[in-house]
């Protein structure tokens, strides 16, 4: 990608939102190596299913901030021609998958506390059955609201391609936080996972600004990439919170225990 649009007005822009999407996989790749190199010594590791799920979740972060970095390259480098139009769709498409695989790891039951699920008309209901609500409607009409107006004159810049893809996942990004956020809303926070978040992502969002300023970029787009990277970091920091059920420990104490 860097290199076919290497010669794109918003390369810059874009290259980071990639080079930061590599970083994550780096650092998840590193927790599940540490993981498993202590596994293959036989040493115990009370926390294994939490660092599998830290590194499942930087995994699925580092895609997203991927699609949003390609993203920004295409509002530059948009040609309309209908591979173009799949591919964007495609992207979004992707998008949207990683925040449900997201929303599920918040309903996973293994943890502590369980997945505590919507009481919806007096019945429990996962939050996934809400994100694909919000799939179907209103992701649906307005995608095919953008569809027919796209075109006409007095057509919203937010339904026009490129910048309607970037919308989609804005919209996203926002009900999918709400959905994880009730989920940990009371979990016992973590301070220093606080910082490190909310200071990269402040960093970040700061030299994306500056060189939005001094390129000239649209501030539409660098509004809603910033919105939406505020979504994925809040969405790590509260899945990281998640621990082990005490149930779910016992059993895998119990196959660390036959192993050895």
């Amino acid at each position: 990608m860097l290199i076919a649009y290497r010669s794109s007005p918003l390369y810059l822009l874009g290259a980071l939102y990639l080079i930061a999407a590599g970083y994550l996989n780096f650092f998840a790749v590193v927790l599940v190596g540490g993981l498993r190199k202590m596994q293959r010594k036989g040493d115990p590791e009370p926390a294994a299913w939490t660092i599998q799920t830290q590194a499942s979740v930087l995994t699925l972060c580092g895609w997203q901030v991927a699609v949003v970095g390609m993203l920004n390259i295409w509002q530059s480098d948009f040609s309309g021609s209908r591979p173009s139009v799949i591919i964007g769709y495609l992207l979004t498409t992707v998008f949207a998958v990683v925040w449900f695989k997201l929303v599920r790891m918040a309903d996973n039951s293994r943890q502590e506390g369980g997945s505590k699920p919507f009481n919806y008309f007096g019945r429990p209901r996962p939050r996934w059955m809400f994100f694909c609500a919000f799939l179907y409607t209103p992701t649906v009409p307005l995608i095919l609201a953008s569809v027919e107006l796209s075109d006409a004159r007095w057509c919203p810049v937010l339904l026009r391609l490129p910048q309607f893809w970037l919308f989609l996942v804005t919209l996203l990004s926002v009900t999918s936080t709400a959905l994880i956020f009730h989920r940990y809303r009371r979990a016992a926070p973590n301070k220093t996972w606080a910082v490190r978040v909310s200071n990269g992502t402040l960093l970040g969002l700061g030299v994306t600004g500056a060189i939005q300023v001094m390129w000239g970029y649209g501030l539409t787009v660098y509004l809603l990439s910033s919105i939406t990277m505020a979504c994925v970091a809040a969405s790590a920091y509260w899945l990281s919170l998640a621990k082990e059920g005490t149930a779910a420990h016992e059993v895998y104490a119990t196959q660390q225990a036959k192993r050895a």
